[in-house]
């Protein structure tokens, strides 16, 4: 009997790693997946914020060329 207690144990046990192991590789892959269309938009944030500044300095060469007339 204690044998049998030992092994169901451990069949139980090897089960539960299992789920957690599987469980974790599904959190991994749906934050990988996330952490990439984070990417995307931090990428897409950077090429606007570089236009958002060139467009700044247009914008006070502009005023500092009209001061001076």
């Amino acid at each position: 009997i204690g044998l049998m207690t030992q092994a169901a144990a451990i069949v139980w046990t090897v089960s539960m790693m299992m789920s957690d192991i599987e469980s974790n590789a599904r959190d991994i892959n749906s934050i990988t997946n996330r952490m990439s269309r984070v990417e995307s938009m931090v990428q897409s944030q950077a090429v606007s914020m570089a236009t958002i500044s060139t467009n700044i300095e247009h914008i006070r060469k502009a005023v500092e060329s009209m001061a001076q007339r």
